[in-house]
């Protein structure tokens, strides 16, 4: 597409080295120094200061990581999947993509394709990859009476089977867990007799009888390897529940997966306990994103509605919300987005607490007592406003946050207010109506 309308995003690399960053149709493109980097060498012999570039185009460099310098006329390209259509909306009057950047990678937000990161290797290398989550996050546990069957075939093929429809062809990729209960659950104590290969409960977690013989003292509690009770060698084996990723849909009741984890033999009988991914094709991917507490955190407009998740706390791409069958600390959290009006996600900000920004409203998410660690029981969402917010991520002056009203025709301040120790949202354009009557469309 010639001539397509562009936008650009900061790319701090350090106090010495900075790039713009150019997002237009189905490209990226880099400017540094004021100008625009090229993917070319016309001069220079690799002496300081000098551009060392492949002829490809595919990586550059720069002999001191302050000389950034364009030496021709072919620029350095990114191939990218965002179209035009991706970059704004069908009046032009809003840029859908998100950013956040982190250390030296930007995570990229569009709710048409699952969440990439641009990564700065070095002055020699960008690449354009997607971000892969792992261990969640899931919607709600079915709560119906549909069936799930999993089984895995000689070739380690997890075959999926439902009672009643349920996968559609756009849930490859996507993630499953399976739960079983068992009445017939042998339960680990002292002084039983095993077999090699016998399953136990212990501490709410399975595990399998390396050796024959009597139990001995020491109850098994380990999450991984092999240990021994005192007598009987036990191996960690799951904690009741599997994880799958679904490779191809046969069917509306028929999928094809690969074992993400170890599944419970049961779950080849069938179980009625079972969770689908969150993030899949056949909805929109996440919005907005933010690092928050340790925890990144990203808002995606669900069936079920907005929906903020929180991964497991120092380990970004880790949504589990369990960890060995239990609840921790550290465990990743979701948080439904809930308000009378019909609310779309628009954007996430991280300040001292985490605002959120939907159509309708405006929200912060915030530790319930704040003398303890951010937990699945220790969170809260208090709405701020009922402003409304277009989906045009806010930006920070000093104490304050700004965002622009759902119209695009104000500016409003997010600030702390100690009387009611919450906080309020301030029209700071009540006296200029005038500078923005032809709608903002962008915040850098």
């Amino acid at each position: 597409m010639v001539n397509a309308r562009s936008f650009l995003v900061p790319f701090l690399y350090s106090h010495k080295v900075a790039y713009v960053i150019e997002f237009s149709h189905e490209k990226i493109r880099l400017f540094a120094k004021g100008k625009l980097v090229n993917g070319l060498v016309l001069s220079g012999q690799g002496g300081s200061g000098d551009l060392i570039v492949e002829d490809d185009g595919s990586a550059l460099n720069a002999a001191s990581e302050e000389e950034i310098q364009s030496t021709s006329a072919t620029a350095y390209e990114i191939a990218s999947p965002y179209t035009f259509a991706d970059l704004w909306d069908e009046d032009g009057l809003c840029f859908k993509l998100q950013t956040i950047q982190h250390s030296d990678v930007l995570y990229i937000f569009s709710e048409n394709h699952p969440i990439k990161v641009l990564k700065r290797y070095s002055n020699r290398e960008w690449k354009l990859e997607d971000l892969e989550l792992v261990n969640g996050p899931f919607m709600a546990m079915n709560s119906t009476d549909t069936m799930m069957t999993a089984v895995v075939g000689d070739n380690g093929v997890v075959s999926l089977t439902t009672t009643q429809s349920v996968f559609a062809s756009t849930d490859v990729g996507r993630l499953v867990r399976l739960r079983a209960y068992s009445q017939t659950d042998k339960i680990w104590s002292s002084n039983v007799t095993v077999t090699a290969g016998d399953i136990f409960l212990s501490d709410n977690k399975y595990y399998q009888a390396i050796n024959a013989g009597t139990t001995g003292t020491k109850k098994p509690t380990h999450t991984e390897g092999i240990r021994s009770d005192g007598s009987v060698r036990w191996r960690y084996v799951h904690d009741g529940s599997g994880i799958v990723k679904i490779t191809a849909v046969s069917s509306g009741k028929a999928a094809q997966a690969k074992a993400v984890t170890e599944l419970p033999a049961a779950v080849a009988d069938g179980t009625v306990y079972w969770e689908l991914g969150l993030l899949h094709g056949g909805d929109k991917y996440p919005r907005s994103g933010a690092f928050f507490r340790n925890r990144f955190a990203f808002l995606v407009n669900s069936v079920n509605g907005p929906q903020v998740c929180l991964s497991v706390s120092g380990d970004y791409n880790n949504f589990a919300d369990m960890e060995f069958g239990e609840q921790v600390t550290e465990s990743a959290i979701t948080v439904p987005v809930l308000s009378t009006e019909y609310n779309e996600g628009q954007w996430l900000f991280a300040g001292d607490v985490l605002f959120v920004g939907t159509g309708s409203a405006e929200f912060f998410i915030d530790q319930t007592n704040t003398s303890s660690a951010l937990a699945n029981d220790n969170i809260k969402i208090s709405q701020i406003s009922n402003v409304g917010s277009k989906a045009i991520k806010p930006v920070r002056v000093g104490a304050h946050i700004f965002f622009v009203d759902r119209f695009g025709l104000s500016l409003r301040d997010l600030s702390y207010n100690y009387y009611n120790d919450g906080y309020d949202q301030v029209d700071i354009s009540i006296l200029g109506k005038h500078l923005f009557s032809s709608r903002i469309v962008a915040m850098a």
